[in-house]
């Protein structure tokens, strides 16, 4: 299979029975809004919080331990094509340190006012 020349992106909904969460070739944007009990990334672990975004470069491996049977959340994959097309007032995205491979997992934590507004726009993309 040939990489799309435009890039692309791809939304998925978080499943209890995919736990485990890896991609070598692209880019993720975790979107956890509720029923995470564990996350383990690379197998280290990071603290749990709703309404939480998590950015993953190429080839990390995230493991979900999930505390109810419909837990709540949304995986973004972008392609490296995506990024290198996404060009900001002199900036790409590429560069962004969000998804640089070294250091610290980034990540924010929403308020749920926020954490809402974000899950309808993504329930409208799917």
């Amino acid at each position: 299979m040939h990489p799309d020349p435009a890039g692309f992106i791809c939304v998925q909904k978080l499943d209890r029975r995919a736990s485990i969460i890896t991609d070598p070739e692209n880019y993720q944007i975790l979107w956890l809004e509720s029923g995470i009990k564990k996350i383990d990334i690379d197998f280290e672990n990071l603290e749990s919080y709703p309404y939480s975004i998590i950015f993953l470069h190429p080839g990390k491996e995230v493991n979900l331990r999930f505390e109810c049977l419909q837990p709540k959340g949304w995986i973004l994959k972008f392609s490296h094509d995506f990024f290198r097309q996404q060009y900001l007032e002199g900036f790409h995205i590429q560069h962004a340190d969000i998804f640089l491979s070294s250091g610290e997992i980034p990540r924010i934590v929403l308020s749920p006012k926020i954490g809402d507004r974000i899950n309808s726009l993504a329930y409208r993309q799917k």
